[in-house]
């Protein structure tokens, strides 16, 4: 979210409730052409002020879930210890199946990887290293 993004918004509500405030003024029938005008440009001003926020809500809600992916990520990263050439998650002292230390060395991915029924090496189906156990 950028600070342009929010101008845009406030812009736009200021320039709502200053037509808004000048139909409250309104007090002559010669003045209904104009009024009509106001409405419409009010329409307008209120159009562009629901676009700006709905794009300032989509923002915000793709921060929470950037948010949310690292701090999973953190929290995981606690988890991890990191031995014998492979990350193994530990959890009430058990250790599950390895972790590519590529995935998460790079992406912060925690990637299983599956030893190979006859190399014997384990494989990383997402980025494909073939890895010594």
């Amino acid at each position: 979210m950028t600070i342009g993004e929010i101008a845009v918004a406030v812009s736009a509500l200021k320039s709502a409730t200053e037509i808004a405030s000048y139909f409250k003024n309104i007090d002559n029938r010669l003045e209904v052409a104009e009024m009509r005008l106001k409405a419409a440009e009010l329409i307008d001003a209120l159009a562009d002020a629901k676009i700006a926020i709905a794009e300032i809500k989509d923002l915000l809600t793709e921060k929470d879930e950037e948010i949310k992916a690292l701090s999973e990520s953190l929290s995981a990263s606690d988890d991890l210890q990191f031995e014998r050439g492979f990350y193994w998650k530990i959890t009430e002292d058990k250790k599950d199946r390895p972790f590519c230390p590529n995935c998460w060395d790079s992406n912060k991915k925690i990637i299983r990887i599956h030893k190979h029924p006859i190399g014997g090496f384990y494989h990383c189906s997402t980025c494909g290293a073939n890895l010594n156990g």
